[in-house]
């Protein structure tokens, strides 16, 4: 398993300009209240193709409102290319509203499942980029609030023994009504992180916080094993100003809107992994 600890740097802030531009390209001006959450985890670099693959995607809206106007979208993509294996979860939440009397909620969440057929006394590997994104604003406060939260976790399984071998999880979370904002990571066993950083801005009316790392996963089995990679992406996000008193909760998803939204993030994942195959290779070839 090659270590790409060259690459890894540059690497993650083209992930990170591109699910900004995600961001931007799905939202409009903000307006009273704004939150967002954006969440990718792209695997790459396997060292062998998977024998079986699940993925699932949720994605729901909820909106009320009594004098304001809010929309909320959501939109949620897995997949996995068994060929030249790599593997992507993403998803994406959005609420934004104004005047006042209105609740808008979205989540998100992708997940996935590779079985692999490990034979005995063999090195398995892979490589992975992640990334979390927050936003959350209001104009004014107190009346105004605005909520933002996301996860990412992946694990490695033995699925005769049922018993988990590695992890990694990252999660962040804002709110502007009080202070129970943070940033944080973990990771256990045979998973390797490359630089990872993150960025915060908590308190005020306007805050953010992002996590960007990148990694690798190298484990030796003695004996044949059959491993299950199980991942997932999660996001929620809310706002009101203040929570309507006797308004009907409506569910709706815009298929136009999700539909032009998942095809550019869909794409600018897929740019962004293969770009990362591509430096793989390169890297090979050089050595």
């Amino acid at each position: 398993m090659k270590k790409y600890f060259g690459l890894s740097q540059s690497f993650l802030m083209l992930t990170a300009s591109c699910i900004a531009g995600c961001v931007l390209s799905a939202s409009p001006s903000r307006a009273a209240t704004f939150s967002s959450s954006e969440t990718s985890l792209v695997f790459t670099g396997f060292s062998q193709s998977p024998s079986d693959a699940f993925t699932n995607t949720t994605a729901n809206s909820i909106t009320t409102s009594e004098e304001g106007k809010v929309e909320a979208i959501s939109d949620a993509t897995a997949f996995i290319e068994t060929e030249s294996p790599i593997a992507i979860n993403s998803s994406f939440s959005l609420a934004n509203g104004e005047s006042k009397n209105y609740m808008g909620l979205a989540s998100s969440k992708s997940e996935l499942r590779g079985i692999f057929n490990i034979e005995e006394k063999t090195l398995f590997s892979f490589n992975f980029i992640a990334n979390l994104t927050l936003s959350a604003a209001i104009d004014s406060y107190p009346g105004e609030n605005a909520q933002a939260s996301g996860e990412i976790s992946f694990g490695l399984f033995d699925v005769n023994r049922n018993k988990k071998l590695d992890f990694f999880n990252a999660s962040s979370g804002l709110t502007t009504t009080n202070d129970n904002d943070f940033v944080n990571y973990n990771k256990q066993g045979d998973i390797t992180l490359d630089y990872p950083f993150t960025i915060s801005n908590f308190g005020g009316w306007e805050e953010s916080a992002q996590i960007s790392v990148a990694g690798f996963y190298e484990g030796y089995f003695d004996t044949k094993t059959t491993l299950a990679l199980v991942a997932f992406t999660n996001n929620q996000v809310k706002v009101s100003a203040p929570e309507p008193r006797n308004g009907i909760a409506l569910l709706f998803l815009s298929n136009t809107i999700l539909f032009g939204i998942k095809s550019k993030r869909r794409s600018r994942v897929i740019a962004v992994a293969n770009i990362f195959k591509q430096r793989e290779q390169e890297i090979g070839n050089s050595e």
